[in-house]
């Protein structure tokens, strides 16, 4: 949600379905939720980690429907720089349910439903972007393959889907969302972090050798942890004489280390960011579900007596990678 105040500062709201409110630590949801770990995606179908009834309905933020959410409300001054933020539990009733493609629409004609606030979300979120790569974040420009399917889920063709804007939108709000989370929670002695390492350096060193011997781009050799993520930005964004930006784009993914749960904090390179965790889709990941239950009872000040919370982190970073190396083959396939 967002409200344009008078002095040009806005208010932005990041909604995000109560599903703790529904699903009891402990039951039998909760168990096979947990063992599931998360929602598995392949071409034209979804297993879902929780029941659809829950995922497709209750939980669901419909359109003109009263529902329970944890929201994140962020207060920007007029140069879309975070002034304040709140968090806590409500209900909300939204206007209007969007596709990635009519907000598209919207942010490129200037024109069409709520494009005042569209655009000024558009405005927001390209600045916290901008600033996000100038901090160290790793700028991959990551284009999906979709395939086109019969009645038969059978494929018929393949698509390659480049990033829009209006998914930009969204992403940089949830990743905001999941900061302020993280900062907000680090104060505790167990919580999650979203995790990630830094790059294997030596792989990195070896890439700008080839390149810089075979004439497809000249960087200097000079590469340290200090450095690293400037180096990786610029072989993301040269234009190379004789590899393709996907060829290298996949070449420094290999470099990188796999991001992973952790109640040890050591950053998320990746990203850029001191603290992260991972907030914002407690319908489909069940990490999620761990932090909405410890956020709840550190703003109650309640006691939340989490047992073995590393090894349930260490259960959720193994069923992750199976699920993405499973993705990953089908696609292939």
């Amino acid at each position: 949600s967002i409200t344009i105040l008078k002095n040009r500062e806005i208010k932005v709201g990041v909604h995000i379905a109560d599903v703790s409110h529904y699903v009891k630590a402990n039951s039998e949801i909760d168990k096979e939720a947990f063992l599931r770990a998360s929602s598995i995606y392949f071409p034209g179908k979804v297993i879902p980690m929780l029941p659809e009834k829950l995922s497709n309905e209750i939980c669901s933020l419909r359109p003109h429907e009263d529902k329970l959410s944890f929201s994140v409300v962020i207060d920007f001054n007029k140069d879309y720089e975070v002034k304040s933020s709140w968090i806590g539990k409500g209900i909300i009733n939204s206007n209007k349910r969007f596709t990635y493609e009519e907000v598209e629409s919207i942010i490129v004609k200037n024109e069409g439903d709520f494009s005042e606030e569209i655009i000024a979300l558009n405005n927001v979120t390209s600045k916290l972007k901008l600033n996000r790569i100038k901090r160290g974040s790793i700028d991959f420009d990551r284009t999906d393959i979709k395939f086109k399917l019969d009645k038969n889920n059978e494929p018929l063709s393949i698509i390659q889907a480049k990033s829009l804007n209006s998914q930009n939108l969204v992403e940089e709000l949830m990743l905001l969302a999941n900061k302020i989370i993280a900062n907000k929670l680090s104060i505790l002695r167990s919580t999650i972090y979203r995790v990630h390492d830094l790059p294997d350096l030596n792989k990195i060193k070896e890439l700008v050798y080839y390149l810089n011997m075979s004439n497809s781009i000249k960087i200097s050799p000079s590469i340290s942890n200090k450095n690293l993520s400037f180096i990786i930005n610029k072989l993301l964004n040269e234009k190379q004489k004789d590899l393709t930006n996907v060829i290298i784009q996949n070449l420094i993914l290999r470099a990188m280390s796999k991001a992973k749960y952790s109640t040890k904090n050591i950053g998320h390179y990746g990203l850029g960011f001191e603290k992260y965790t991972h907030f914002t889709s407690p319908i489909r990941r069940y990490s999620d579900l761990i932090i909405h239950r410890i956020l709840s009872a550190h703003l109650n000040k309640q006691n939340l007596n989490l047992l073995d919370l590393e090894k349930k982190c260490t259960h959720l970073s193994s069923v992750e990678r199976v699920y993405i190396d499973i993705e990953r083959k089908t696609n292939k396939f």
